[in-house]
């Protein structure tokens, strides 16, 4: 059962960096360590944080429907 979480920065990064993005995965600790920049933009470096530097909220089981990965994110550009 994949559920949906909400991951933000303990701290902002700045411009050019993601603030937060909601994701569909299995638990907390995968909703941590997922990286929305590598999804994106393979090749920018430090454009997320470490796990350790994360909020994980969760919001709720997903609907079947839902595949597993990001739902949505915030992107400050610059």
């Amino acid at each position: 059962m994949l559920k949906l979480y909400l991951v933000t920065r303990k701290e902002s990064g700045g411009c050019d960096t993601y603030d937060n993005f909601v994701v569909c995965c299995g638990d907390e600790i995968e909703a941590a360590e997922t990286d929305p920049s590598k999804s994106l933009y393979e090749d920018w470096a430090n454009a997320w944080c470490k796990p350790s530097e994360v909020i994980v909220r969760y919001l709720g089981v997903a609907d079947p429907s839902v595949l597993k990965g990001i739902i949505c994110s915030s992107y400050n550009n610059g």
